[in-house]
């Protein structure tokens, strides 16, 4: 059939997983690649505002009164533009969120940022964000997520990245300080 919109599934082996890959027309299909694409920032703010492309892959957001947010009530009551105390000592911004394969991601952030003669040196500061990586890495992965640490291009800044299912959160968890207490209770547990 010319010209005709397909909506069937075809699978993709991406790594250890299996995914189910719908067909989609368009750029549409970056949300449903292993791209991750940021919804919204550190504080909560919109990041992302194609809402057509949303409509296309099928991801659900929010519209009412003319005004459109990437995530749904529901997921809004878990991702906010708080600063939490996850681990002792190290703060996480709990407002960003992300969407990869389709799915949407909750991604708590903690900087670790160099200033000079007053937090060591930026080996220093790679050290502890990696030591802390390693110290997530287990909990996350056993709740079907990822963390990894990045830096930014002076290397005075590292980001510790915690990419967790949103769909898990908010069907695990009866409200966001349940969420946090339960990531302080087992971020900080060593494992």
């Amino acid at each position: 059939m010319p010209n005709s919109r397909r909506n069937d599934a075809s699978s993709l082996k991406v790594g250890e997983f299996i995914v189910v890959v719908k067909t989609v027309p368009g750029i549409a299909r970056r949300l449903l690649s292993a791209e991750l694409t940021y919804l919204t920032g550190e504080l909560g703010e919109p990041l992302f505002y194609d809402y057509h492309l949303l409509d296309e892959a099928g991801i659900e957001y929010t519209s009412s009164f003319g005004r459109r947010y990437p995530l749904t009530k529901t997921e809004q009551e878990y991702v906010r533009g708080e600063l939490e105390e996850l681990v002792a000592g190290h703060y996480f911004f709990m407002g960003s969120s992300a969407v990869c394969l389709g799915s949407k991601y909750a991604v708590p952030t903690c900087h670790f940022d160099y200033l000079p003669n007053r937090l060591g040196d930026e080996q220093a500061l790679a050290d502890e964000s990696s030591k802390l990586l390693e110290r997530v890495k287990p909990f996350v992965s056993q709740h079907g997520g990822k963390a990894w640490v990045e830096s930014d291009r002076g290397k005075s800044r590292h980001y510790l990245r915690l990419m967790l299912p949103l769909s898990n959160v908010t069907t695990r968890h009866s409200n966001y300080e349940d969420w946090v207490v339960h990531l302080r209770e087992n971020l900080s547990s060593d494992h």
